[in-house]
């Protein structure tokens, strides 16, 4: 596993509320993806190795599946 960048962490980091209110997430996604944008907004987050790859995972098949018409960002 490649280490995160700030840039990276920003973009993840962005993605969580919109990812929050697709429809294609599991609960325990959801209340993962509320708790890093509650975090994120407390001050200085700085999420684990752990955390950025759950978050990689949510992101990318959240884009994957934009890419090929489903959810739109809104």
């Amino acid at each position: 596993m490649t280490s995160a960048g700030s840039g990276e962490v920003d973009m993840l980091l962005h993605y969580m509320p919109i990812v929050v209110r697709s429809h294609d997430l599991t609960d325990w996604e959801r209340s993962f993806c509320a708790s890093m944008v509650k975090r994120s907004k407390a001050g200085a987050f700085k999420p684990s190795h752990k955390q950025i790859a759950t978050m990689r995972r949510i992101v990318d098949a959240f884009r994957s599946k934009d890419a090929n018409g489903g959810v739109i960002d809104g």
